[in-house]
């Protein structure tokens, strides 16, 4: 396990290698949801002293590619893939899958995937082992959370080696959340964020704010 300092330095890497692509997905993502935002930047520069028209033909269509994924979702479907595999086995997983994926609301965390990377290029869910009753310290049993990563351009972070389109190939990733300070205090009572200038490098990304607080889940592969 890295120390805090490495960890750093290897996100900074992971910040700068494909932050030119992240900044691009938001501004799609606003271009498709937000009204006037085409006008924003340079271009609204240019002509902020002009009428500026906004002929929406892009929510349309893409609203028409989320509505046909919806009509005809991707799932998985477990399949024995040698003569050691059973199929009853492959139905139980099946069937754990499908019971995971309802009662975690998995459709959330896809549907919301799936619309961003058709509007901005990138979108992800988490996976996430729980307990089927948390409030019992006897039970043991767990099963397979589907959650929403919401505007995941601006919030996952892959390591700067990795290269494949969906990162699969990645050895770290860091999720981040932001918090108003007050939030920050009420999560983690009596803990204080950590300021850069405290540590021994200067690292560009502004962790901490006198109003937002960014906490990162931290992963690695071993």
């Amino acid at each position: 396990m890295k120390d805090l300092n490495e960890a750093l330095s290897d996100y900074e890497s992971g910040w700068n290698a494909d932050i030119e692509q992240r900044d691009k997905s938001v501004e799609d993502r606003r271009f498709v949801d937000v009204h006037g935002a085409q006008w924003e930047g340079a271009c609204g520069q240019q002509y902020k002293n002009k009428q500026r028209l906004e002929f929406d033909k892009i929510s349309r269509e893409i609203n028409r590619i989320i509505g046909e994924g919806n009509a005809n979702p991707i799932t998985v479907k477990f399949i024995p893939d040698d003569q050691r595999a059973e199929k009853k086995a492959a139905d139980i997983l099946q069937n754990r899958f499908r019971n995971d994926w309802r009662k975690s609301g998995g459709i959330e965390a896809t549907d919301n995937a799936s619309s961003e990377a058709w509007k901005g290029g990138i979108g992800a869910w988490r996976l996430a082992a729980k307990y089927e009753d948390e409030y019992d310290p006897d039970q043991d049993e767990q099963f397979i959370s589907f959650e929403p990563i919401f505007s995941a351009d601006a919030t996952v972070i892959f390591d700067a080696d990795a290269k494949r389109l969906d990162k699969s190939d990645a050895k770290q990733c860091w999720l981040l959340h932001e918090y108003t300070r007050k939030e920050f205090d009420r999560k983690h009572p009596g803990k204080a964020p950590f300021r850069t200038t405290e540590l021994p490098d200067f690292y560009d990304f502004d962790w901490y704010g006198p109003d937002i607080v960014y906490v990162a889940e931290y992963f690695e592969v071993m």
